[in-house]
């Protein structure tokens, strides 16, 4: 039987995605431990999502080259410093792993802590709170940014592309939905995405000129602390399965969320279940998985323009129906 930790280290996860599912991780440690110090080891790049949080004393960079370095022998006793530094010296009495990678279960092994507890099902997570919390120096930088981009009054966030075309909605219906949204008191759109995806983000922009003006391709332009400051001044963000949709589920942002190939019971969105519009999995028989190839944009064209366009206009008028706490 283990005495009530003091010291409890989460380890992970690497996509922002992930991070914001882990969340009630976070928040249920926190219910069952009181006053313990919980720090939170994550990749450099995704801090920006969890250091604000009220509920977590540190949030401890892990820098990509450590993360990578698991797998060249010879680069990881390079490393040896960081990781003594970082997991060794603070003798946590609980390491959780939240991502159940090599790395992270090296991190949690290099640690000693008595307690070393795998990945959790999130799913099951005792306090089912999954809020994010903007910093202030990031809602500054969106504020700064904002004018600059061109997002004028009321703006939308539509998220459209992944590299897995069974995940894409079609172009053709983004156009349509563009118009829809534009027809409301929405006065601009910001197309997300990452840096380096800026074409594929501009063939789902709508190519209609009185339309295209009050639109704003943003990839590369936010990271993941100006994402965060921009999904939470935004008045509607509509997403496939992917990391700025469940940042807005986080921020009680009103959101709608398009899943194909992948199940929003099951990947971790936190949302209301209304919001979350599911294509038909018997189009695809047997089932595969998002990443098989063989598998095109079926079934997220099972998912009508007019049913997005309706959640969209009904996540408008919802004040208060995007909480993510239980």
């Amino acid at each position: 039987m283990h005495p009530p930790p003091g010291r409890i280290l989460m380890v992970g996860p690497n996509s922002l995605k992930n991070v914001c599912r882990a969340v009630p991780v976070l928040t249920s440690l926190r219910a069952e431990c009181g006053d313990a110090q919980i720090d939170w080891i994550i990749q450099e790049s995704l801090m920006d999502a969890v250091r604000a949080h009220p509920m977590l004393d540190a949030a401890i960079p892990c820098p990509a080259r450590v993360a990578r370095s698991v797998w060249n022998p010879s680069q990881l006793a390079v490393e040896f410093r960081w990781m003594n530094s970082a997991l060794r010296r603070p003798s946590y009495d609980r390491v959780v792993d939240v991502h159940g990678t090599a790395f992270s279960r090296l991190c949690s092994w290099w640690t000693r802590a008595p307690q070393r507890l795998g990945a959790p099902d999130v799913r099951s997570a005792p306090v089912r709170d999954a809020r994010l919390f903007v910093a202030t120096d990031d809602t500054e930088r969106w504020l700064d940014a904002r004018a600059g981009l061109g997002l004028h009054g009321r703006y939308a966030i539509f998220s459209p592309y992944s590299r897995w075309k069974s995940k894409r909605w079609p172009s053709e219906r983004w156009h349509v939905l563009a118009a829809e949204v534009l027809d409301s008191d929405i006065e601009t759109i910001a197309f997300v995405g990452l840096e380096g995806e800026q074409d594929a983000v501009r063939a789902f922009m709508p190519a209609d000129s009185a339309l295209r003006v009050r639109c704003v391709n943003v990839c590369g332009c936010t990271d993941v602390g100006a994402l965060l400051a921009a999904t939470a001044s935004a008045s509607l963000v509509i997403s496939i399965d992917s990391a700025p949709l469940h940042v807005a589920a986080g921020l009680g942002t009103p959101c709608v969320g398009m899943f194909g190939p992948t199940d929003p019971r099951r990947s971790g969105f936190l949302g209301e279940a209304r919001w979350a519009l599911q294509g038909d999995f018997a189009e695809c028989e047997p089932p595969l998985h998002y990443r098989d190839r063989r598998l095109d944009d079926r079934l997220m064209r099972r998912v009508a323009v007019d049913r997005v366009a309706a959640r969209a206009h009904a996540a408008l008028q919802c004040t208060d129906c995007m909480a993510v706490s239980a």
